[in-house]
């Protein structure tokens, strides 16, 4: 895992497809792969399930395909190549909303809050 950010530097899109059949898209909208993406400054190629979508269109970071469907993948992932200054926006808009929302510094002060009702001072 130490090596996740170095590979995803690399990177312009992440992907996050899931089968429409498993819903898993729609039980975890928090997938670990998101927020990742999201912290690596990336547009993302999303399954279309209401969970995620409900997550990241807010922020407008995602193309969404079906996953089943590998053409509906291949014209998503070829949106990114053809619209390469939209791409760039969303990019930006994923690191604002990391900066904003989904780091640390933000995400600490609700858990110790949390950490404190479960447990007390004794944190």
């Amino acid at each position: 895992y130490g090596q996740v950010f170095e590979l995803l530097a690399l990177a312009r899109v992440g992907l996050i497809t899931y089968s429409p059949l498993d819903n898993y898209g729609d039980r975890n909208m928090y997938v670990h792969k998101l927020c990742d993406y999201v912290a690596a400054g990336l547009p993302m190629l999303v399954s279309n399930l209401t969970g995620l979508r409900n997550v990241t269109s807010p922020h407008r970071v995602a193309r969404y395909v079906d996953a089943s469907d590998p053409g509906s993948i291949a014209t998503g992932m070829a949106a990114f190549l053809l619209d390469r200054a939209e791409t760039d926006r969303m990019a930006s808009r994923s690191r604002d909303w990391f900066r904003r929302e989904l780091n640390w510094e933000r995400e600490q002060e609700g858990l110790l809050a949390i950490y404190k009702r479960l447990v007390g001072d004794r944190i």
